[in-house]
């Protein structure tokens, strides 16, 4: 056997029942593991868990019961390792598949869940990479955390109506999930367009990250983006914020590697760690005065950030509580940071003084820039980048130079 179980010891719980000067004393007997055929188990007197089951098996019966009582729980790891499990039967008397119940059965291509089942626990079907679809019974109430993690070839999920509690990345890293349904009447969660938020679209709890399409706009009503809710959804390069959103997650936003622009709204008062992590192609982020501290790791990895536009001031700034632990945020506060920003202005191209208009007045800037004249300073370089290589070098001039001859050209012809 792949785990050694120990024997429960036997136990003696004393009641102390003091009624006109008696004593009694209630003793329960020990639970001692047993087995049956490739599976261990524990018989507690009125119910059975499944303990423990030998890792090379392929197929599985799980009975209804043994020495004549029933088969309730599937314990916690009692299949984990099983590699090779093709197929499993569960009775409908089982009411609770435990923590890592199934991890790494990665042969296991269908499982049909029992009809009474409560709950599914932490990390039950962990990197059960071959399952394709699952059906919860609608007798299920808990679905606790990284139920499903590495599912990866997970594609729909449909919640029943009973759920009334999913725990946190419960569908983490299931890469190939395209939809996730809560079905009609489920008190506790909703969806819409197969992205899962709770009853009350308050919440966003997951963006299943096989979805197609590049642009999603979050529900107006959503004050808080959940933990995960958008973990590697390497696929969007645009995501548009509620402007009632407060509270940004842990890891919420974690490898959304395609998106380039991200604009917090006012409201939000709070951004959790590693909430951006990995957004490599990000090179830009309006931050509110409202946010007061950045926890680590919120913009680790950011490797494009170049600018933060920011509410407050330069004081505000300096009075923010950046943890950069492990130069977990260094990039944030290596970033340049506009101050009084009322959100992103996109700067116009060749307006290097930033006057509002792109006119010769720059190309003699920048001409003098780059011949080193005192005082000849740029008010945006990015503006000037024109080639987009961060190096400012006379071939920008040169393109600059033709921009203001072609508008000079296009006007003219215009007024003809």
């Amino acid at each position: 056997m792949k785990k050694l179980l120990a024997s429960v010891m036997g136990f003696v719980m004393l009641a102390a029942c003091v009624f006109g000067g008696f004593i009694s004393t209630l003793t329960v007997g020990a639970a001692k593991s047993q087995t049956y055929g490739d599976l261990t188990y524990i018989n507690y007197g009125g119910w059975i868990e499944i303990t423990d089951c030998r890792t090379d098996v392929e197929t599985v019966e799980i009975p209804e019961e043994m020495d004549h009582t029933t088969v309730r729980d599937i314990g916690d790891n009692a299949f984990s390792g099983c590699s090779a499990l093709t197929q499993i039967t569960i009775p409908d008397t089982v009411e609770t598949i435990g923590a890592n119940a199934f991890n790494g059965c990665s042969s296991l291509k269908n499982i049909e869940l029992p009809v009474r089942l409560q709950k599914i626990g932490f990390n039950a079907f962990y990197s059960c990479t071959g399952l394709s679809s699952i059906e919860i019974p609608n007798s299920v109430t808990t679905i606790e955390g990284f139920a499903f993690n590495n599912c990866s070839g997970l594609k729909t999920i449909t919640i029943p109506t009973n759920v009334e509690t999913i725990g946190n990345r419960a569908f983490y890293d299931c890469n190939s999930l395209t939809e996730i349904l809560a079905a009609d009447g489920n008190k506790s969660f909703s969806s819409k367009d197969g992205v899962l938020y709770n009853v009350d679209f308050t919440k966003i709890i997951c963006y299943p990250a096989g979805k197609s399409g590049e642009n999603y706009t979050i529900a107006d009503s959503v004050t808080i983006i959940g933990d995960a809710a958008f973990y590697n959804c390497r696929g969007l390069t645009e995501i548009t914020l509620p402007d009632k959103l407060t509270t940004i997650e842990d890891f919420a936003f974690y490898y959304c590697s395609g998106i380039s622009t991200v604009i917090l709204p006012s409201t939000v008062q709070s951004i959790g760690q590693a909430s951006f992590y990995g957004c490599t192609k990000m090179t830009e982020i309006y931050i509110p005065k409202s946010i007061t501290e950045i926890p680590v790791g919120a913009f680790s990895q950011c490797i494009a950030l170049s600018d933060v536009y920011y509410s407050g001031s330069e004081s505000d700034w300096n009075a923010m509580e950046i943890d950069n632990t492990m130069d977990m945020n260094s990039t944030l506060i290596k970033a340049n940071v506009h101050y009084h920003s009322e959100g992103i202005v996109k700067p116009i191209q060749g307006d290097v003084n930033e006057d509002g208009v792109f006119s010769v007045a720059d190309v003699l800037l920048l001409q003098k820039w780059l011949l080193a004249v005192p005082d000849a300073d740029l008010a945006n370089w990015k503006a000037a980048d024109l080639c987009q290589d961060n190096v400012i070098n006379v071939l920008d001039l040169c393109f600059m130079k033709q921009m203001l001859i072609r508008i000079e050209f296009a006007s003219g012809f215009t007024k003809e």
